[in-house]
């Protein structure tokens, strides 16, 4: 169990697992609900979802359940994609889109009859209580003592969800609780080495993670590699903006070399978390904590880099690096507004669909990147842009296209010539492309 957060953890658990039992004289935890609610509420960086994460892992938990369901949220609260990932979870598969949102009712409703479970629902911002009551109903199917456990930085956004049991406040970490996760890091093998001056020191810059375990964890793994006493003495001294710059690269190694470093830095640091792992131990899915990304934003400005719908694209025409978020007016705007964004050289389209089949990126003739996630068939020209003008286009990911149906012929990514890398990930007919290039 990590550090810092024993009793919460154990408060949760007594939560989920022993409805009828008060934690105190005072706080009456009994639940008469069939599926009841709980949320826990707290700033950025406070350890929410690790939280959360170490509940769902807890032993007690697991036998106490039928069925565990874990649910990331966005700030796009979208019932029917929500629905779908929770199948997703419960059947361990890919879940494809049903053709209306009643037999998706009936099929997550025939999932979890009768069944007691736990659903986590992590990073709620939604306040919005029609939605949730449309999310919600679906769910009272389940057996009496199911758990809905949500994290969220919006009180009012508990107050929407809460039932009979009172939100769960979590409250910042002490500067002992602080210093023990970093003294764990920073000490561990390789980095610094324990002695009552270093120890007196790290103490001190304890005092600046201000009770967030994502500060304390991101500082001691600082300290690990800046692991000499004046170093440390200079963190302790230093503005937090100062944090963390300065490294070299050798110019003679390969791109793909230095990103693996500074990915496997980011995952070190925990300004990324790993999700998932494949069986031969790589990192396939992870996440960035909502705060790291506010500070990368702050960073690097958002005419840099920034998510934003079709529609709403109309004030940024500088931005370089862009998520595409396809909505309803998406079919008509797109080709026009994305003509008109000159700088642009990224383009992350996550859930391509039919309102974004106008989009050819054709005008865009800086662009370097193009990362297409699941391809809806009513959309695959997208994936085509015009060749002869995307003279720069260096990568292009595609997800889940029957490369059978190709609009173009088969040499058509053959003739981007500064391409040096395609990934087909889940794509049939992934030969058509090989032969291509004699491959």
């Amino acid at each position: 169990m990590r550090l810092g957060r024993k009793d919460d953890t154990a408060k949760i658990v007594d939560i989920l697992t022993k409805a009828n039992k008060s934690l105190s004289s005072d706080v009456n935890y009994h639940s008469p609900e069939k599926v009841s609610i709980i949320s826990i509420v707290g700033m950025g960086g406070l350890g929410k979802t690790t939280l959360a994460q170490l509940v769902y892992k807890d032993e007690v938990v697991n036998k106490y359940f039928d069925q565990r369901i874990w649910v990331c949220l966005s700030s796009d609260f979208d019932v029917e994609k929500i629905l779908i990932k929770i199948m997703e979870s419960v059947t361990l598969g890919k879940f494809d889109n049903v053709s209306n949102f009643d037999l998706l009712v009936n099929k997550v409703q025939a999932n979890l009859q009768g069944k007691k479970f736990l659903l986590v629902l992590d990073d709620l911002w939604n306040e919005n209580i029609q939605q949730w009551e449309r999310l919600k109903i679906p769910l009272l199917v389940g057996a009496q003592g199911s758990k809905i456990l949500i994290t969220t930085r919006n009180m009012q956004v508990a107050d929407v969800v809460k039932g009979s049991i009172r939100p769960y406040q979590l409250e910042k970490l002490q500067e002992d609780e602080c210093w023990s996760i970093m003294e764990k890091k920073a000490f561990s093998p390789g980095g610094a080495t324990k002695t009552p001056t270093m120890t007196n020191i790290g103490k001190g810059i304890a005092k600046k993670c201000s009770g967030l375990p994502l500060a304390a964890k991101f500082l001691g793994s600082l300290m690990h590699s800046k692991n000499q006493e004046s170093e440390w003495l200079s963190i302790r001294e230093s503005d937090k903006d100062s944090w963390g710059t300065s490294s070299n690269v050798q110019n003679a190694r390969s791109i793909e070399d230095i990103g693996e470093e500074y990915f496997d830095s980011l995952v070190w640091s925990s300004f990324l978390d790993v999700v998932e792992k494949n069986a031969l131990d790589d990192i396939t899915m992870w996440k960035m904590h909502d705060l790291v990304h506010d500070l990368g934003l702050d960073v690097v400005g958002h005419r840099e880099c920034t998510v934003s719908k079709v529609s709403e694209l109309a004030n940024i025409f500088d931005v370089r690096r862009l998520q595409l978020i396809s909505d309803d007016d998406s079919s008509t705007r797109c080709s026009v507004v994305m003509s008109q964004l000159k700088k642009l050289r990224t383009v992350i389209v996550l859930e391509p669909n039919n309102n974004l089949k106008s989009c050819t990126f054709s005008s865009n003739k800086k662009l370097r990147v193009l990362y297409f996630g699941r391809m809806a068939e009513a959309c695959t020209e997208i994936a085509y842009p015009a060749a002869n003008k995307l003279k720069h286009l260096r990568y292009i990911q595609i997800s889940d296209l029957d490369l059978n149906g190709m609009m173009h012929d088969k040499y058509y990514y053959s003739k981007l010539y500064n391409l040096q890398t395609l990934v087909l990930s889940g794509c049939d007919a992934v030969q058509n492309i090989l032969e291509a290039w004699d491959l």
